[in-house]
């Protein structure tokens, strides 16, 4: 029997519902063992967001999200909404540096 890594850790995690911020290098090595294991998925459709999480790039409005990018910005046209109330975060808002 294989050893788990941290791979194989965060599938675990996400199973029970604990999702953590990952750099966009790490979604790529989760995914490429478990196809599917760090999708986001939209609030609204349901549909896959393209995103990598809260804390990097996906579309917030206050705490309703996540949205994909259509239907945000549907969202963000269909209601009046105070600039500070929409994300996305800033980039590397989890303060963690890629792997070289």
């Amino acid at each position: 029997m294989r050893k788990m890594d941290w791979i194989d850790e965060e599938k675990e995690r996400r199973q029970h519902g604990v999702n953590r911020p990952l750099l966009q290098s790490e979604h790529a090595e989760v995914n490429a063992r478990y196809p599917g294991c760090t999708l986001e998925y939209c609030c609204e459709c349901g549909k896959a967001t393209g995103r990598a999480g809260r804390c990097d790039d996906s579309l917030f409005i206050d705490d309703d999200g996540p949205y994909c990018k259509e239907c945000f910005d549907a969202r963000v046209e269909s209601e009046e909404l105070p600039l500070d109330s929409l994300s996305p975060m800033p980039d590397n808002a989890s303060g963690r540096e890629e792997k070289p």
